[in-house]
């Protein structure tokens, strides 16, 4: 939600009405593609929220020209490196 926000802020206001709009179409985008395509998607998004939230750097020390969210091929290529007994743990916490 945190990265949600930023794309929110730093946009203009006519780009969007809010930042709940994109987050829930995500969250039921992520309930029909299954676990595996969610574990995968989740982890990468935790790996940025540490990059930007995670480190003492301000805010204007942070690059911003890279895409915050994750890109289908970024998530496609994780569910291929993720070992299966880690997506069997973590499905296990869901």
């Amino acid at each position: 939600m945190r990265l949600e926000t930023i794309i929110y802020a730093l946009g203009t206001s006519s780009a969007r009405a809010a930042q709940w709009g994109p987050i829930d179409k995500q969250l039921q985008y992520l309930k029909m593609r299954g676990a595996d395509y969610s574990i995968a998607w989740s982890d990468l998004i935790i790996r940025k929220d540490k990059y930007f939230f995670g480190s003492p750097k301000k805010f204007d020390q942070i690059r911003l020209d890279v895409s915050v969210l994750p890109t289908e091929d970024d998530i496609q290529q994780a569910m291929v490196r993720k070992p299966t007994d880690d997506i069997d743990r973590a499905k296990q916490r869901l």
